[in-house]
């Protein structure tokens, strides 16, 4: 029998602020978020640093009750436009403990049209998350958006693409 679902969270305590270590005018900090574990990812999906609205990921760990920014990430060859973590997930494999894989969104990325998408793979690797992969449309067209959401866990990621026209017009 399951308590109702009110009393699942009767004793929710603000822990943290995670805030941006590098703020910049319109970033929209937070526009993707996930966490596992003693770790979270928050998505800053207009950030400038790497081109007008090229987005990154702000990767923050947790040790006791102390949270601190880790990594910025930026996927190899962000530019503008990428929308670089509008949507984010991080999983730890149940079945392998020690590995870690993290999914950063690149919806506007231009991989073989404008505003296809991306998604990018990293991995922890010794304290460092580590770029494995870039996934894209098996299918490409002109702003299908791949990686509208994303999703991870263990070994299986799930990718959105809301305006992928295979089945008829954004459907």
């Amino acid at each position: 029998l399951c308590p109702p679902a009110a009393a699942q969270f009767t004793h929710v305590l603000q822990e943290a602020e995670l805030l941006d270590p590098s703020p910049g005018t319109s970033d929209y900090m937070s526009s993707g978020v996930a966490i596992d574990g003693d770790w979270a990812v928050i998505g800053v999906e207009y950030d400038n640093i790497q081109g007008g609205d090229a987005g990154r990921a702000h990767v923050y760990s947790r040790t006791g009750h102390a949270w601190s920014v880790g990594t910025a990430i930026g996927p190899p060859g962000t530019s503008t436009g990428d929308h670089v973590g509008y949507a984010v997930a991080i999983d730890q494999d149940d079945d392998a403990p020690e590995l870690w894989t993290m999914v950063l969104s690149a919806h506007g990325e231009d991989s073989a049209y404008y505003e296809d998408g991306a998604v990018h793979v990293y991995t922890l690797c010794q304290g460092t998350w580590t770029h494995r992969e870039t996934l894209v449309d098996p299918a490409p067209w002109t702003s299908d958006y791949f990686g509208l959401d994303v999703a991870v866990e263990g070994q299986w990621i799930v990718v959105g693409e809301s305006y992928d026209d295979t089945n008829g017009t954004q459907a």
